[in-house]
């Protein structure tokens, strides 16, 4: 087992019909095993006033219907995309999507909205967003589950 770090995550899930969360909360206990302070919190549960005070954001999100935040995230998606200041300049962030190549465009918009204004914000980008299609249990997550 890793020594655990003094870092603090926080794991912020924005989803539809649970399956963002779902692997938000396995990412969650993967990320347990190597620091002692780890935090899932739903994007609806979430004040974007605490971004600021982030050390590592790592979000799980969905996109539904032709692009748009889940319905429950919907007020943090607004609030996010209408900052303009730096608020999240000690942040380090890295962002998952989950969608539905089948809408084209709008395939794991979401996942590429946040990402682009987390670094507006002057957040520091982990690695490059990713984005799952609707199958990516078969990738081998254990969840099982569609979002």
């Amino acid at each position: 087992m890793m020594n655990k770090t003094k870092r603090r995550i926080t794991v912020l899930a924005a989803s539809e019909t649970g399956n963002a969360l779902d692997v938000a909360g396995w990412l969650t206990t993967a990320a347990e095993k190597v620091c002692s302070s780890v935090q899932l919190i739903e994007a609806g549960d979430y004040d974007p006033l605490w971004l600021a005070a982030e050390d590592i954001l790592l979000m799980v999100t969905s996109t539904q219907g032709m692009g748009e935040p889940p319905t429950r995230a919907q007020s943090f998606y607004d609030s996010v995309m209408g900052m303009s200041s730096k608020p999240m300049q000690h942040v380090s962030f890295a962002v998952l999507g989950l969608g539905d190549s089948a809408y084209m465009d709008d395939f794991n918009r979401m996942a590429r909205e946040f990402d682009r204004q987390y670094e507006l914000l002057g957040a520091r980008r982990l690695t490059e967003h990713g984005e799952c299609d609707y199958d990516y249990e078969q990738t081998g997550h254990p969840s099982g589950s569609r979002d």
